[in-house]
């Protein structure tokens, strides 16, 4: 059946890139999408790439990249397989694919086999984007509340502090006393990351799709590092040159112990009284190693029951994600609240060009994307610093609680 695909490849591509790029909303638009949206069967199911692809006779697993490129039309398909690649290496597939599934899971219950039922949906189900996700090591996305397109790489945020928003007692009759939020605004700059890779002729033209896909993971993946540091770099020291978002840096009790449980307890009781919950840590690789290494991160739970079993009512993690980064000082580990910290603001979604140098038979293919990272709460995370003294280097003062006194 023809849904009329032929000859509009390179138009498709166009519009595409048109609303990649668009100024008052970019778009980090696939080809799937594009398709789903514009294509639809006779029953008005939307179509998806693999009609296409049985419309134009290409199997990406065996159809050599040589055969797209000798096509005035098809050709462009390479640029979107390419631009997938890239995708997939920064983790950005793996995450859409898990949303999606998170989605699904809500909309129907899952019936266990254990009374002779039929699983519904099994864990295999999840097993590929779990693996993919696992090998593309951005994480960037795990320390963020939403990725948020901008117009824009200049963008004022509101800077809003509650710390002076007290409530008070009021005697009966007697002037009530305000509270105050001090207002006002913050330009963050949005930078341009650009990543390119040549490849030769032999390595692409006689090669499937699919393995041109793998080429550009290795890509996606430098993107992926990139932005991991550039979101590690924004949560310790904050969005503006001037360092007046940077993160509280709080001390230890005993600085010839170093870190220990205590000190991370401490904090995630201090976040827990404004509501905030510390349940993901970023760290050096030395100091990953020390936390994983407290007994009560390492060791197993004993058997048997506390003395006096006691339910905590503050908020702190039954669990944590640890992320080891290079960006983070050897001697500090930051506690963050992801639904609090931090925003990523996308003013361009990744977009490629290409360039051919037929004298060294190489085709170079560079994509760029304009984004970046803005503190939304201060206290939204916490660097702990085994090196200072807590005595000498406490929580602030924007970290108190209103305690109704």
């Amino acid at each position: 059946m023809s849904y009329g695909f032929k000859g509009k490849i390179r138009e498709f591509v166009v519009q595409m890139d048109a609303l990649r790029a668009d100024p008052t909303m970019p778009r980090d638009i696939t080809l799937r999408h594009f398709i789903a949206e514009n294509f639809k069967d006779a029953h008005g199911v939307p179509l998806s790439p693999g009609h296409l692809f049985a419309e134009l006779g290409i199997d990406p697993r065996v159809t050599p990249v040589k055969t797209l490129m000798q096509d005035a039309d098809l050709k462009w398909l390479v640029y979107e397989f390419a631009r997938a690649g890239v995708r997939n290496g920064m983790g950005v597939s793996a995450r859409e694919d898990l949303a999606a599934l998170r989605k699904a899971l809500k909309s129907f219950a899952i019936t266990g086999q254990q009374g002779g039922g039929t699983r519904w949906i099994s864990p295999e189900v999840f097993l590929d984007v779990t693996q993919r996700g696992a090998i593309q090591a951005a994480f960037y996305q795990d320390l963020i509340i939403r990725e948020i397109t901008v117009g824009n790489t200049k963008v004022t945020m509101p800077r809003i502090e509650l710390s002076d928003a007290q409530l008070v007692d009021s005697e009966e009759a007697a002037t009530i006393e305000e509270g105050t939020v001090v207002y006002g605004d913050k330009d963050v700059k949005i930078t341009k990351l650009a990543k390119g890779i040549k490849i030769t002729d032999e390595a692409v033209m006689f090669n499937s799709i699919e393995f041109l896909a793998l080429w550009f993971e290795q890509l996606g993946r430098k993107f992926a590092a990139k932005l991991n540091g550039k979101a590690v770099t924004v949560l310790v020291n904050g969005d503006q040159a001037d360092l007046s978002e940077n993160a509280a840096v709080v001390g230890v009790e005993d600085t010839t112990e170093g870190l220990q449980y205590r000190d991370v307890l401490k904090t995630w009781v201090k976040l827990g009284l404004i509501g905030r919950m510390g349940n993901t840590l970023v760290a050096g690789p030395d100091m990953a190693v020390n936390y994983l290494d407290l007994p009560p991160v390492r060791d197993r739970q004993n058997v048997g029951n506390p003395l006096l079993p006691t339910t905590l009512r503050v908020p702190i993690p039954s669990s944590t994600d640890l992320f080891p980064a290079s960006q983070m000082a050897d001697d500090q580990i930051v506690v963050v609240d992801p639904s609090v910290a931090m925003v990523q603001l996308t003013a361009q979604a990744l977009k490629g060009e290409s360039e051919r140098f037929a004298s060294k038979g190489l085709s170079g293919t560079y994509f760029t994307v304009y984004t970046g990272f803005a503190n939304v709460q201060r206290d939204g995370r916490v660097v702990i610093d085994q090196t200072l003294d807590i005595a000498t280097h406490d929580f602030p003062s924007w970290f108190d609680a209103d305690e109704g006194d």
